[in-house]
């Protein structure tokens, strides 16, 4: 129990905190890693220290592979330290729980604001060939059509057009949403 009050802090202070600065700080995240694993140590013995060790290593791994292949654009440094943070809290189980709740609650709000911008179909073209890298030719949703793209200028430009389609937003609200909706989850279980 004290991990899931746990995480669902660490989530929350994350959240409000990248909502505001666009930033989540190292002493947090550094700080709730150390924390997590002294503390579930100190409570759980070696298998709490295993499950911390593996939550983190399981936890982190898509948030490290996003942020590589996208070079920062598709996620922060303070999301990926975040989500190790919270995995060696929650475990491999609830901590993978956690990230997959984060990126539903990350993806319904981009497409919200997409839509509230106007721009819905824009983003849906952009992420598919950003997704796609220089298999896709064609720009528009409707005519897009697979296949190779020449080398040369059009895969900067390409970069160009979908970086302009992307619509940022922080990914802090998501995580601590999909934190306590996991810590809610796993808490409930645990009285039924």
């Amino acid at each position: 129990m004290v991990s899931l009050v746990a995480a669902g802090l660490v989530g929350v202070i994350a959240g409000v905190w990248d909502a505001r600065t666009g930033r989540i700080p190292n002493r947090l995240t550094v700080g709730a890693l150390i924390a997590a694993l002294a503390v579930r140590g100190a409570l759980e013995g070696r298998s709490g220290m295993a499950s911390a060790a593996l939550g983190l290593l399981l936890v982190s791994l898509v948030p490290v592979l996003l942020f590589t292949f996208s070079r920062g654009r598709g996620i922060g440094g303070g999301d990926v330290k975040v989500f190790a943070a919270l995995g060696a809290w929650l475990g491999p189980v609830v901590g993978v729980e956690a990230q997959f709740l984060s990126f539903v609650c990350l993806t319904f709000a981009v497409l919200v604001l997409a839509t509230w911008r106007g721009r819905l179909l824009e983003v849906l073209a952009g992420a598919l060939e950003l997704s796609l890298g220089r298999w896709i030719v064609g720009r528009s949703l409707g005519r897009a059509v697979v296949g190779r793209r020449p080398r040369g200028d059009d895969r900067s430009e390409s970069m160009e057009r979908s970086g302009a389609a992307l619509t940022p937003v922080r990914m802090g609200p998501a995580i601590a949403v999909g934190t306590l909706l996991a810590a809610a989850l796993e808490g409930a279980g645990r009285w039924t």
